[in-house]
Order: structure tokens, then C-alpha cells, then sequence
């Protein structure tokens, strides 16, 4: 969350470079499936 505050992402090359994680699409993919079922607290990609 800090380097977003700092910069918005601009590409997942960006994420990948300034998180350092290996495959970003991957984990975005993960979380957002995560919240559609209901299993986060804390809502980031979906209402």
C-alpha cells in the first residue's frame, strides 16, 4: 500500500519491479476471487 500511495501503478512490469513478486497478475487474480466469495475483511477490487 505504501508504494501506491507514493506512485500509482502503471503496468504489472511496474508492480513486478517495485514489490518484487514474481507474477503479480497471478496474485491479483487470487485476491479478487478471494473477495467475490466473501473471504476479505477488506474489499480492494470489488463492491
Amino acid at each position: 500500500m505504501e508504494n501506491r500511495r507514493k506512485k500509482p501503478f502503471e503496468s504489472f512490469e511496474d508492480i513486478k519491479e517495485r514489490i518484487k513478486i514474481s507474477d503479480p497478475k497471478k496474485l491479483i487474480i487470487k485476491r479478487i476471487i478471494s473477495e467475490l466469495k466473501g473471504e476479505d475483511k477488506y474489499k480492494l477490487f470489488v463492491k
